[in-house]
């Protein structure tokens, strides 16, 4: 039906608003999203941005599942900032607002774009808590330190390398892949 209305929009050339709370279906009919709470707006954006450059903890959690991770900032250059996560370093591109060391940020990153290996050259390791096998996915949630879970979607899963609930995993994060938020943790 999404791929029908979203036919019947461009073939009559028509704006249409619709009102939704399934974020899919909002992200594939949708040029432009505007996401509410509770009657305010918090974000208008491209799916794309409202995905990948959330501007609020509320529009992060609410559109798609998402890790949140706290940070601590350990240097800034420019638009460029080194964030410590569980001890170690990542160097992020931001430019939203002015950070100095030793601040505490909110880091985003999707579950697809977590990393899960079992190898000595991981950012982290974790214990799986759960494992759910899906077929063309594997969705784990990861202990990771002191009760903090992050989540990820393994798409590419052999039988080989499925983990099992309890197994110790190495946790790698792509630096092009977190996102600080603009706005001060909640």
């Amino acid at each position: 039906m999404r791929a029908e209305i979203r036919r019947i929009q461009h073939r009559l050339s028509i704006t249409t608003v619709y009102v939704t709370h399934d974020q899919t279906e909002a992200m594939s009919l949708s040029d432009r999203i505007v996401v509410m709470n509770k009657g305010k707006i918090e974000q208008i954006g491209l799916p794309f941005d409202i995905y990948n450059y959330p501007q609020n903890k509320f529009v992060a959690d609410f559109i798609g599942s998402i890790n949140f991770i706290e940070g601590k900032v350990k240097k800034v250059s420019g638009s460029l900032v080194i964030i410590e996560i569980f001890g170690k370093q990542f160097t992020i591109n931001y430019q939203e607002r002015k950070l100095e060391p030793e601040d505490k940020v909110l880091v985003i990153t999707r579950p697809e774009s977590v990393k899960i290996k079992q190898e000595e050259k991981a950012d982290f390791f974790g214990l799986v808590s759960t494992a759910t096998y899906l077929g063309p996915t594997v969705e784990y949630e990861v202990d990771v330190n002191e009760g903090v879970k992050i989540s990820i979607i393994d798409y590419s899963p052999k039988q080989a390398n499925i983990y099992r609930e309890g197994e110790k995993v190495g946790i790698i994060l792509s630096p092009e892949h977190l996102y600080i938020l603009p706005e001060e943790a909640d």
